[in-house]
């Protein structure tokens, strides 16, 4: 792991410790998501360096195209990755919502079970 991924995981960690969710079982996914902020960080770089767009010479050498530089797409797929890995974490709204419906069913079954202990 590079120093910058070691910083990435101990922030992560810590976010989860203040949340109170954190477990040593999610060290494999905290490291995960660590190397994808550095991966993300790097390609802002090149992009912010090299500009969003760039000029490429036409076939034929007659002309140029603008285009989008192709580390934009790369970007927008890690990014994608990094909130699966955060929700994985219980980190973002994606996690909660699934978090909350699971405490909600616990919480029904719950109730579910005192009415069926009194009614018997």
């Amino acid at each position: 792991m590079t120093k910058k991924q070691e910083e990435n995981a101990a922030n992560i960690r810590t976010t989860m410790q203040k949340a109170g969710i954190y477990e040593e079982r999610f060290e494999f996914q905290i490291a995960e998501a660590a190397q994808t902020m550095e991966e993300m960080e790097a390609m802002r770089r090149i992009i912010k360096k090299e500009g969003r767009v760039v000029e490429e010479v036409k076939t034929g050498g007659v002309g140029t195209k603008k285009d989008a530089h192709p580390l934009v797409v790369q970007l927008n797929q890690l990014k994608r990755t990094f909130i699966q890995e955060l929700a994985a974490l219980g980190l973002n709204k994606m996690s909660e919502k699934k978090a909350e419906a699971k405490a909600r069913k616990t919480e029904e079954d719950a109730f579910t079970q005192h009415l069926q202990a009194i009614t018997e």
